[in-house]
């Protein structure tokens, strides 16, 4: 069980391992948030149910509440629940929205958490999940490669965990950035979903990554996320500087289109 839209990679994995999918749109309609309507759909037929929170690419968070509604519902379906957090720590007040305290008491959640985001190391590709379900964690590596993390990767993440004060700047740093970025595209006339991440999504012109790509901005064309269709896009928050100047740029695209 896969919500859309979503991160591909969840998808893209299962199909190819011939896994049955079922999917749940959330829709323009509800302002792509995920419902409890989804609780339906948790059934013994169903495995695993992949859920990222934050959403990507919309940036929307799931309620706690939802989450543990979901759990308990995996649980009497025995139904796997993979929560991917790997953007809750750049959310203001991530306690209030992650499942790991869950895992201390449920062997049906497994929530993934990676380096890439945080620390802004993507290329290194260091990421761990917590679960407490040791026969999962057994299959999972005797399937596993036996030198998945490299040592350069393995240096960055020994040096990362002791970066908290990195964290909490860039939370602060972030969180007020993407509260003006998303005011200022509101304000242009563009509709903007409440994202709680460290990106903005919104609905713009259709030839509008194109049009910034001139201006010298790269802007995620969202069209290929299954569920979306092409006017939709995701911009990174980044200095106050480099905000600024996309801002300019894209309402003097806006104005001019």
């Amino acid at each position: 069980l896969v919500p859309i839209p979503s991160f591909y990679g969840y998808y893209q994995a299962l199909a190819a391992n011939g896994c049955p999918i079922v999917t749940y749109p959330m829709t323009e309609k509800n302002g792509y948030a995920l419902q409890e309507d989804i609780l339906n759909l948790i059934t013994p037929a169903v495995d695993v149910l992949f859920l990222a929170n934050p959403n990507n690419p919309t940036g929307l968070l799931t309620d706690r509440s939802l989450l543990e509604k979901m759990l308990h519902k995996c649980e009497r379906t025995d139904t796997l629940l993979v929560v991917d957090e790997c953007f809750m720590d750049l959310i203001a007040r991530p306690q209030s929205f992650s499942m790991v305290p869950f895992t201390e008491r449920s062997d049906q959640v497994f929530v993934i958490k990676a380096f890439t985001k945080s620390y802004a190391m993507p290329g290194l590709r260091l990421g761990y999940g917590i679960c407490m379900n040791g026969g999962l964690l057994e299959r999972m590596e005797r399937a596993s490669q036996p030198w998945r993390v490299s040592v350069p990767a393995q240096a960055a993440g020994i040096a990362a965990c002791g970066e908290l004060h990195y964290i909490e700047e860039s939370r602060e740093k972030i969180c007020d950035e993407r509260r003006k970025m998303i005011a200022a595209i509101r304000e242009m006339g563009y509709t903007v979903l409440d994202s709680a991440a460290n990106f903005v999504f919104f609905e713009g012109e259709y030839h509008l990554a194109e049009l910034m790509k001139n201006h010298g901005f790269l802007v995620r064309d969202c069209s290929n996320f299954l569920g979306l269709h092409v006017g939709y896009y995701r911009v990174a928050v980044r200095c106050p500087q480099e905000n600024a100047r996309f801002l300019e740029a894209l309402k003097e695209i806006h104005g001019g289109s």
